[in-house]
């Protein structure tokens, strides 16, 4: 199996914004963006052609030995704002292997110069060359290898670089080769072709590390210090000045002070007519009178050592300071807990007050219970005594025959409350004059400091807080 090597993923990413970018300030409108059906259509392409891709990947690592690494999707910053995009990048000791995959169907006739899709009924549609799209890729990779490597090693695989398409679906009648370009039907073909070129077997092991290292490493370009090694141009402007010297002095030196290397001054211009030369410091390149953008260079390593270093002299400060970083730790769990106790204790007491208060004002509030004593009479089989609250012509309560344990409480403020079987039931009183039936004895009502049985009949006055019996 075939070795994988992986571009650093930060890197690659910002690469890929980078691209995004480009591509959308060069976009135009399509109906693809307007029309629903056909950007599925277009999605579903992209889909195919991942999967395409992955099929790719999967027979290179197949059908490949481990003396040849495979490098999936490679994005690389070649010049300023210039990028490359390899589906696969093979590097064998016969060959650097430049792979494009096409997830195209249907029947293609092929030349050097034009390809075209030939449908059912012979008609031909010229399409995409990849030739092209390969020869750009072949130079790029060419122009970043011969800057990246030394002269020795680039020497020696400067001559063994090959493209290879890779149609998944597509049947291809090719009529014209190129010997730097390959076309294979199907993902296996490729990877066969690939292992079957001998070449002079001329790449050595160690090239092919510092290939793979310098692909998997690459970082963005400085564009400054980019242009500085690659141009010889100087921005430089002649300044004249109609005055004294100390004037033209005093403006060169104002040049001088904002950054400029200013020549001496010249007074052979003509009568108090001065002259000299300025060039920045900095040399720039313009193109169609606009600066390129400046891109710092990410510094990802420094970042990660940095976190490193100050985990590590966290970790030591924590070890060594443990004993005293634990006692203060317990003192403060201890007084946090004692705070705990002394709040709860205090709420549990405010609490208890407020409800012995309540009683107070509850015990205090109420004028009248009836309160249920017998559960059954056993000469008259009575289970209970039957009693009706009528306020202003309704019921209180449902009237019936109330058991053993029934509580009735009556407060001065009209509130009634029925106690029942572990329930409570709670009602107020409209009018001031209840009419109230207790069917027998059994039933003891309170009013006060007085106790009565069996009153029957009877009417209370909330006003006065009376009995008035039939």
């Amino acid at each position: 199996m075939a070795r994988i090597e992986f571009q650093n993923y930060k890197t690659k990413r910002h690469f890929k914004k980078f691209i995004r970018r480009i591509n959308k300030q060069r976009e135009v409108s399509t109906d693809r963006d307007r029309n629903l059906k056909i950007r599925l259509k277009y999605m579903r392409k992209i889909i195919q052609g991942h999967l395409g891709e992955f099929r790719v990947r999967l027979f290179l690592l197949l059908f490949l030995s481990r003396k040849y690494t495979v490098i999936n999707n490679v994005c690389i910053e070649v010049n300023p704002n210039d990028f490359i995009q390899i589906d696969h990048l093979v590097i064998g000791r016969n060959g650097i292997f430049v792979v494009e995959t096409k997830s195209w169907r249907g029947n293609y006739h092929c030349d050097k110069d034009s390809w075209n899709y030939v449908d059912d009924y012979s008609k031909r549609k010229a399409v995409a060359n990849p030739i092209y799209q390969q020869e750009r890729h072949l130079s790029l990779i060419k122009t970043y290898l011969k800057r990246v490597l030394s002269s020795s090693k680039y020497n020696e695989v400067k001559h063994h670089f090959t493209g290879v398409i890779i149609l998944l679906k597509g049947k291809i009648n090719q009529y014209t080769k190129n010997p730097n370009f390959e076309t294979r039907r199907g993902a296996m073909a490729g990877a066969i072709y690939i292992r079957n070129q001998v070449g002079s077997n001329n790449i050595s092991d160690s090239t092919r590390d510092d290939i793979s290292k310098a692909i998997c490493d690459a970082q963005p370009l400085d564009h400054l210090e980019w242009m500085n090694n690659n141009f010889d141009f100087e921005d430089v402007r002649a300044v004249r000045i109609k005055g004294t010297f100390d004037e033209a002095r005093s403006l060169r030196s104002t040049y001088i002070s904002k950054g400029y290397t200013a020549s001496k001054i010249k007074t052979s211009y003509g009568e108090n007519t001065h002259a000299f030369s300025v060039t920045p410091n900095e040399r720039y390149f313009y193109l169609n009178d606009e600066k390129p953008p400046i891109y710092k260079r990410f510094a990802f390593k420094p970042v990660i050592n940095r976190k490193a270093v100050i985990t590590f002299f966290v970790i030591l400060l924590i070890y060594s300071n443990y004993g005293t970083i634990r006692n203060t730790f317990l003192d403060v769990k201890s007084s946090i807990l004692q705070s705990s106790a002394k709040l709860a204790n205090s709420l549990n007491s405010d609490d208890e007050n407020e409800k012995q208060s309540n009683e107070v004002d509850n015990i205090n509030n109420v004028v009248m219970t009836f309160e249920v004593k017998l559960k059954k009479d056993v000469g008259t089989g009575v289970t209970g005594t039957y009693i009706s609250i009528e306020d202003n012509g309704s019921h209180l309560f449902k009237p019936g025959l109330y058991e053993e344990g029934t509580k009735f409480i009556f407060y001065n403020d009209k509130k009634v409350i029925l106690e029942q079987n572990g329930e409570l039931i709670e009602k107020y009183v409209e009018g001031d004059i209840l009419e109230i039936e207790v069917a027998n004895s059994h039933t003891i009502i309170t009013h006060g400091e007085n106790t009565y049985r069996g009153l029957g009949y009877f009417d209370y006055n909330f006003t006065t807080n009376e009995i008035d019996d039939y």
